[in-house]
């Protein structure tokens, strides 16, 4: 059957993109693995929107050009689809902290409320610990 032509190997399609976003589908799953300014770290984390986004990790920064990865994620999240989010670790990342004793000075690297509960719960070497590194 002869598909409507106006010029040889020319073919007109008319496409509606109106709706500005595709339906959340199953198979439409990214992944990243991004250094943010907050969140758990070292643990995978499913985001289905661009606000989880900002209450999870922050907003984004330009510290180290983390901004990159943030839009990056945010446009994902933008037309439709779902993120697995890893924060990622580094040497310097570190937990704020109260050491117990004068002037005592603890370094933690608590990543996530499961490392803590096996690592630091029973800890004596400090009273509080920030929640996020």
């Amino acid at each position: 059957m002869a598909t409507p032509q106006l010029s040889p190997g020319i073919l007109v399609r008319e496409v509606d993109f109106s709706a500005g976003r595709v339906d959340n589908v199953i198979d439409n799953i990214g992944a990243i693995a991004a250094p943010f300014e907050i969140g758990p770290v070292e643990e995978v984390t499913l985001i289905e929107s661009e606000q989880e986004l900002i209450d999870v990790f922050g907003k984004p920064s330009k510290k180290d050009n983390h901004y990159e990865h943030w839009l990056s994620a945010s446009e994902y999240l933008a037309y439709g689809g779902l993120m697995q989010i890893v924060r990622v670790s580094g040497d310097t990342l570190n937990c704020a902290n109260s050491g117990v004793g004068i002037a005592a000075t603890t370094t933690l690297n608590i990543k996530n409320y499961e490392d803590y509960l096996l690592n630091y719960d029973e800890n004596v070497s400090f009273t509080w610990a920030a929640r996020n590194a």
